[in-house]
């Protein structure tokens, strides 16, 4: 007989409320705190900082939060400073003030990573600092340029080699001021605000890159929430209440129901029977794609499928960086290279993405056969949907619009889903596969509403919120680069190319957010650009993946819900048993037990 004073090792079961507060906790830091943990400005300790760059990092940081800051009451500050005026617009003085301090130490923060950068981009970043002050220049202040120019010039044909030295950032700081300062004080037929103005516009294209970024910014939002609320549900439902899992899926297939039936009904032209055909066509073929670049990954013909919703969602930053530098570059280029490479009657721009379509495909290849499976199924997507689309755009045919793609993707889902339940194959993990797919589609839709608290916040006028939102959402993700350094770009002049990005990004979206509709750095129609087509790309990859998951089951068998929300324990991910799950109904195997016979391992292709 067990002793009555044994204290009982059974963990106390979790109400109703704590399991709750556990799903919402969960998601939080896994959409939102993990990936300004993994990619914020931070020292890794294998990689130390030099002094003098700490130093450099703490004045950016300042600057920035202060752009930032003017951002959200810039326009409240016209009623109580003065205001100066151009021909083109109008800013406080305090904007003025703190705006061209950025400007000149994000110039030099470029100019002197792009220095110790051995890599062809490097001459892009020069071409680019040229450019801009050259064409906001004119008469002496040309001319005081190339001689201060010829030193630095110099500067970074003998120190690419070289660590980054304490009198460099100071010297370019010297050197950008000066040209700077010459470019707004010069006397001509513009104002000093409209010198500043015509230097900002031509600074914004170096901006471009992480403008494309933001523009998807929303829809990343969106999908990680999607994908991690529904795994945080399933999770609490298999290891609490069944009946109130069940519950939740009956009820967000009603909502996905009722989305779509109200979509067809309201008569929009976006979703004319032509237009859900192309959808579907566009759909098949990406996946197909998709799945044929998934088989080139070791091991890749084995049954199932080795990537999901929430593995697209954690490596979008570092995946998504060729995707966002090649539709930045065909951007910019466009409008320079002649009209006569234009195919169909497309824009340059539009015919430079046959190209960039071509040469994501050849980036998926090379990941999967070095066995990154999720980054070659984002690149995969990227290239099928970005060949697809523009070749539809040369042949004339109807456009394909996100609310088709929804449409379609849920149809697609509930076909799979009633199949599933034919065939008595609706696995939990599958369950999980379709719930993700639904919440996927439900969150795209209403993505806006992400966006829309910080609409009066910053109290903008021409500029968008979706577009100020992104900006700064990615400055705090983006910079897992600068943690580690290479031979090649050594981990200091990362944090310069950091720190100088940081700070042009502040600038655009204080210009956007002050000057509104006037503004030389209005990037709205960027954002556009990037939501239709970086975004898409991100909604179709983590769908298309849920998809394949719901029809070929996942690779090394069905995962098993843990207990990922017990009282005390943190909420959290582990890998699940590689064992194949029962159906839905019957008995299942405890992976820990010894009849399951299987130890637990990790899944393969879980960050690409």
């Amino acid at each position: 007989m067990a002793d009555q004073n044994t204290p009982s090792t059974k963990e106390p079961t979790a109400t109703a409320g704590q399991r709750v507060w556990g799903v919402l906790r969960f998601v939080a830091h896994r959409t939102f705190v993990e990936p300004v943990r993994r990619g914020r400005m931070s020292e890794d300790p294998e990689f130390p900082w030099p002094r003098g760059i700490r130093v450099l990092v703490v004045i950016a940081t300042v600057l920035y939060t202060a752009l930032v800051a003017l951002s959200v009451v810039g326009t409240r500050l016209r009623e109580v400073t003065p205001v100066v005026a151009g021909g083109s617009m109008s800013l406080p003085v305090l904007v003025i003030l703190v705006m061209i301090p950025a400007i000149i130490f994000g110039s030099a923060g470029f100019f002197v990573a792009a220095c110790h950068w051995r890599h062809p981009v490097r001459y892009a970043i020069f071409a680019a600092l040229v450019i801009s002050y050259v064409f906001a220049s004119s008469g002496i202040v040309m001319l005081v340029g190339a001689v201060l120019a010829l030193p630095m010039i110099v500067l970074s044909i003998v120190r690419r080699r070289a660590r980054v030295a304490r009198w460099e950032m100071p010297l370019a700081v010297f050197f950008f001021g000066i040209l700077t300062s010459s470019i707004i004080m010069e006397p001509r037929d513009v104002t000093p605000l409209d010198a500043l103005a015509m230097l900002l516009q031509f600074l914004s294209w170096m901006a471009y890159p992480s403008v494309f970024a933001a523009g998807a910014a929303i829809v990343e939002i969106a999908v990680g929430a999607a994908s991690w609320t529904a795994r945080g549900v399933w999770e609490a439902a298999y290891s609490g209440s069944r009946r109130a899992g069940w519950t939740l899926f009956a009820l967000l297939i009603v909502w996905t129901l009722l989305a779509d039936v109200l979509s067809l009904t309201e008569g929009s032209v976006e979703v004319l029977p032509s237009r859900l055909l192309v959808a579907l066509i566009v759909v098949v073929l990406v996946g197909l794609v998709a799945l044929m670049i998934g088989w080139l990954v070791p091991m890749g013909m084995r049954p199932g499928v080795p990537v999901d919703a929430d593995d697209v969602s954690a490596a979008w930053v570092r995946a998504s960086r060729p995707i966002v530098m090649g539709f930045a570059g065909a951007y910019l280029l466009g409008p320079l290279i002649w009209d006569a490479v234009t195919f169909g009657g497309l824009s340059t721009y539009h015919s430079l993405q046959f190209v960039l379509s071509i040469f994501f495909l050849v980036l998926a290849i090379r990941a999967a056969r070095r066995g990154e499976a999720t980054t070659a199924v984002i690149l995969a997507t990227s290239a099928a949907s970005t060949f697809l689309i523009q070749s539809l755009n040369a042949l004339r045919v109807s456009l394909v619009s996100g609310q088709a793609l929804t449409l379609v993707l849920d149809g697609l889902t509930l076909l799979i889903l009633v199949g599933l339940i034919v065939a008595r194959r609706l696995t939990p993990d599958r369950l999980l596969a379709i719930a993700t797919a639904f919440l996927l589609s439900r969150f795209y839709t209403i993505r806006d509403w992400f966006d829309e608290p910080f609409t009066n916040l910053f109290a903008v006028s021409g500029a968008s919120a979706a577009l100020a939102v992104g900006l700064i959402w990615r400055q705090l993700t983006e910079y897992e680069f600068t943690q580690r350094g290479t031979s090649v770009f050594r981990v200091d002049a990362r944090v310069l190319l950091g720190l100088g990005n940081m700070l042009l990004i502040g600038v655009c979206i204080l210009a956007g957010t002050v000057a509104g509709s006037a503004s030389p750095a209005s990037l709205d129609q960027v954002e556009g650009v990037a939501d239709r087509n970086i975004g898409t790309t991100l909604y179709l990859a983590a769908t298309l993946s849920s998809l394949l998951i719901a029809w070929r089951g996942r690779e090394g068998g069905d995962q098993r819900p843990g207990e990922e929300f017990g009282v005390t324990a943190l909420a959290r991910i582990e890998p699940k048993a590689t064992v194949p799950a029962p159906s839905i109904g019957q008995k299942a195997v405890d992976v820990a037990s010894p009849e399951s016979g299987t130890a637990r391992s990790p899944r393969r292709g879980g960050s690409g």
